[in-house]
């Protein structure tokens, strides 16, 4: 595991003196994040932890009356909290208010994991203040990994499960070209001079970037910075999360996965827990994006294919790939066996007839699957097939899978199919309740005591 090593070139928390290669950045970083920790209006007693603290530039930003932690690498001693080896926090989910972020993202080995558990740190409501690399040039403290835009900075914390309330970038093109252009040139004067160059490249950086437009920055940057939110948890994915708590290491089944991101109630506990399992997809360019978003973990299996009631090939409906943005985000949600299910969407998508097209796709029944995939017993089964969720449901084997926690989508199946639905469940042995679209069931005489209190209380309407 890496050990935490002093600051090397890190742009925060530096002098702002004359001659020093990032005085203009410096001060800005300062003043921006004085501002969005004033945006945050925190409780009083309030806990803000420093997630990657070093030395703890901004400590003295945080308002007073509340608690600040500081976590790091083992090895430094302002540090109250050390790092485990996977770089997670050892401490209780739901531990802080507030989660500050500064120049740390581009060191980590995996951002997305970094941000899920930035996500498990913080309250319902919780908010996270980040700030990341742009365009800034390589600097290694003691690995630097990672750059971004505007856009892929957003998408990669939403795809985390915030919402992103604000968005900033320090240094505008011309002055980021500037900031870079001294960093490249001022190594090779003599000493002599170089300070005095140094120096008066700031003034002409400042000069510049306060002539340049806020909106110049959103996308391209040298510094990043955003401040986003942790959304209040759906009674869904609070049982899903009690549940994770319990079984952190749980076995999933998720028919109809989409891409990994949308209306997903299992993506943050497969992310930050070990849950490890499989995930089908049959849209292609859908199935594209899911294999994206789980590049790299091992602990799951991804499957371009539909299940249905037959072994063979199957017609699929859906929209046709688009970035058209008068489409809903969710355009790409609509997959299914049923092309009347896809077709009544119309309300939503005037021309939808014009862009439904049908992908011939390689399909298993339930149990062809268990049997093909080898798999054994999961804890968990997860079903969005957009109207099919009943005849996946009646087939599945439930004494091969035995699962304790169901998720379905009942919001497209007829009255018929829904009341059907819940008496197979409710036949073995599960309790169920609604929520918006969904049905989650559970067998609460199997799992532990903290997950039936749980969902006694969500079940009624509570929270967990």
């Amino acid at each position: 595991m890496l050990r935490y090593e002093p600051h090397r070139g890190r742009v925060e928390g530096r002098s702002t003196r004359f001659g020093d290669p990032y005085a203009h950045v410096s001060r800005e970083l300062r003043a921006m994040v004085a501002e969005l920790l004033h945006a945050m209006a925190l409780p009083p007693g309030g806990r803000v932890l420093d997630y990657g603290c070093a030395d703890q530039p901004y400590r003295s930003l945080v308002p007073g009356g509340c608690e600040y932690v500081g976590a790091d690498l083992p090895g430094n001693p302002l540090a109250s909290l050390h790092l485990a080896p996977d770089g997670s926090v050892p401490v209780p989910d739901g531990s802080f208010d507030a989660v500050i972020s500064t120049q740390v993202l581009e060191h980590v080995d995996h951002p997305a994991r970094y941000l899920t558990e930035c996500r498990r740190l913080l309250v319902p409501g919780g908010k996270l203040l980040l700030s990341t690399h742009g365009l800034m040039i390589w600097h290694a403290d003691p690995v630097d990994r990672w750059r971004w835009t505007g856009e892929g900075l957003r998408h990669l914390v939403q795809q985390a499960g915030f919402r992103v309330a604000e968005f900033r970038g320090l240094l505008g093109l011309a002055a980021t070209g500037l900031q870079l252009f001294q960093l490249a040139t001022a190594s090779r004067l003599p000493k002599s001079v170089g300070r005095a160059y140094t120096g008066m490249m700031q003034r002409v950086i400042t000069w510049v970037d306060a002539r340049s437009p806020s909106s110049s920055r959103t996308d391209n940057a040298l510094v990043l910075a955003l401040l986003a939110v942790k959304p209040v948890a759906s009674r869904i994915e609070q049982v899903v999360a009690a549940f994770a708590a319990a079984y952190p290491t749980a076995s999933f089944l998720q028919i109809g996965a989409n891409d990994g991101e949308q209306r997903d109630p299992l993506r943050a506990e497969i992310l930050g827990r070990e849950w490890s399992g499989v995930l089908i997809e049959p849209v292609p360019f859908v199935f594209e994006r899911l294999r994206r978003n789980y590049a790299g973990i091992q602990r799951v299996r991804l499957l371009n294919l539909a299940v249905a009631d037959h072994d063979g090939h199957v017609p699929l409906y859906h929209l046709a790939e688009s970035d058209d943005p008068s489409l809903p985000r969710w355009y790409d949600a609509l997959g299914s066996l049923r092309r009347e299910v896809v077709a009544r969407h119309r309300e939503f998508i005037p021309d939808i007839e014009d862009r439904l097209v049908t992908t011939d796709v390689p399909c298993v029944t339930p149990s062809t699957l268990v049997d093909r995939y080898e798999l054994g017993k999961v804890d968990v089964v997860q079903i969005d097939t957009e109207g099919f969720d009943y005849e996946i449901l009646r087939r599945l084997p439930f004494d091969r899978l035995d699962p304790s926690l169901v998720i379905y989508e009942h919001h497209h199946l007829t009255d018929s199919d829904r009341d059907a639905a819940r008496q197979l469940l409710e036949h073995h042995g599960f309790e169920l309740f609604d929520e918006s679209l969904d049905t989650v069931a559970l067998r609460v005489d199997r799992v532990t005591v903290p997950v039936v209190e749980a969902w006694r209380r969500l079940s009624r309407g509570g929270e967990a």
